[in-house]
């Protein structure tokens, strides 16, 4: 099996973008993606709009050009979509990695599409897989029914159900206005007792007015103590209620996806969940293995956005390519002293 100089596994943003870098060097190179291209950003609510305007998330240099000042979830996968035509990235969507292995030349990657396995090498890894594949558990009784879901796609499925959304971040408040739109029945619970401060500007006053107007009712300082078939249990400031229910979205966060880094014994930060990594470099405590992206934010929602991670490819290539070159170099002195001996 022949071994490429590099394989990036996602194609969100920062792995487009490291592709492009990639590009750019001539390195031999290729984009394992297990859903679509720009996959997390695809899997967000229809009606989303980015707080980010379309200049801080393009990338390579390609204008994203769009007549809204904040653009659409639709508006943004299609962007993405057309820069990895542009630069003819090397790009394999439904190919999902599931199994990565140092070697003496570099890894060993293991990838399947459609269930069948393959095998890949590489002289240097990135992974770049985001965070949107763990969501963050409650660990309480019931989480697991049908009813409830940690993923929001479309408000129209939930007409006319009593719906409880937990959470006070933007995804919560979001998600509990849509479905209030497509004519559900919406209680936000949140165990604070105020929305987050980050949620949206133009969105907080919505949710505040529908909440003061009884379109959504609102549960502050109150926990989810267990789901049930018909109903939600739950404890606030009055104590234990019981609340008739249809369905549960838990809209309360994600994790970084860190199986892979987790095969070759790379560890994380206990309290940010950020993967063990040079700041500098983002080479991983694994020589030749690199993170960027989203995957740089651990638990900490947000800290790391999409116009942060469009350097991280050029600094990662940069380090790659100077390998190579010394290793070429090496190989040529090498093979110069057996000539001469």
């Amino acid at each position: 099996m022949d071994i490429g100089q590099l394989i990036i596994i996602g194609a969100g943003p920062a792995g487009l973008a490291c592709s492009i870098a990639a590009t750019g060097a001539g390195l031999d190179h290729l984009v394992l993606e297990k859903g679509a291209i720009a996959n997390t950003i695809y899997r967000f609510p229809d009606d989303m709009t980015f707080f980010s305007t379309p200049d801080k998330l393009a990338i390579g240099g390609v204008p994203f050009t769009c007549p809204d000042k904040k653009p659409s979830r639709r508006q943004t996968v299609a962007y993405y979509r057309d820069v990895a035509v542009h630069y003819g990235l090397p790009v394999r969507t439904g190919h999902t990695v599931t199994a990565l292995r140092r070697t003496p030349g570099g890894f060993a990657v293991t990838a399947e599409q459609h269930g069948a396995p393959y095998a890949l090498a590489a002289h240097s890894v990135v992974v770049s897989t985001g965070f949107f594949d763990t969501p963050v558990r409650l660990g309480i009784p019931g989480e697991d029914l049908p009813k409830c879901s940690h993923y929001f796609h479309d408000g129209h499925p939930y007409y006319g159900q009593r719906v409880a959304v937990v959470g006070g971040g933007n995804s919560a408040v979001e998600t509990a206005l849509d479905l209030m739109r497509a004519g559900a029945r919406v209680t936000l619970i949140h165990r604070s007792a105020e929305l987050r401060r980050g949620v949206k500007y133009w969105v907080r006053p919505e949710l505040e007015n529908r909440v003061a107007d009884g379109a959504i009712e609102a549960r502050f300082n109150t926990a989810v103590e267990s789901v049930e078939p018909d109903a939600v249990v739950v404890r606030g400031p009055d104590g234990r209620e019981r609340l008739a229910n249809d369905a549960v979205l838990f809209q309360i966060g994600y994790l970084p996806t860190v199986t892979l880094l987790r095969q070759l014994g790379i560890g994380s930060d206990p309290a940010t969940a950020v993967p063990e990594h040079d700041p500098d470099t983002l080479e991983t405590t694994v020589p030749g293995l690199f993170v960027c992206g989203a995957l740089l934010a651990g638990n900490i929602a947000g800290s790391v956005f999409i116009e942060d991670g469009r350097d991280h490819g050029e600094r990662i290539v940069a380090i790659i390519r100077r390998r190579l070159q010394d290793r070429r170099h090496d190989s040529r002195d090498s093979s110069r002293d057996r000539a001469a001996g």
